[in-house]
């Protein structure tokens, strides 16, 4: 018998789509059970997903963080290609 001893990702509630300037986006905001701080992650039109480097304390504070984001710099922003780094 194997045993798993990873420990389990946790979905916030405070994921969600949104829709801004026509363009659709998905916020998702997770953790493992082992960690108290939240990570953020915008999935963009094309698929690409944008994660912060940023640890956040609660997931409502995450969430306020990515819509803020989205309404303030606009979709074009997630869209430069600049912030990309392609995997191999």
């Amino acid at each position: 018998m194997i045993e798993d001893n990873e420990p389990n990702l946790v979905a916030s509630g405070k994921s969600e789509r949104i829709v801004s300037g026509g363009y659709p986006f998905v916020i998702n905001i997770f953790r493992l059970e082992t960690d108290t701080t939240w990570t953020l992650e915008v999935v963009d039109h094309e698929n690409t997903s944008h994660v912060w480097d940023e640890q956040f304390v609660s997931d409502a504070d995450a969430r306020d963080v990515a819509v803020k984001a989205i309404e303030t710099e606009g979709p074009v922003a997630f869209m430069r290609g600049n912030n990309i780094i392609p995997f191999r």
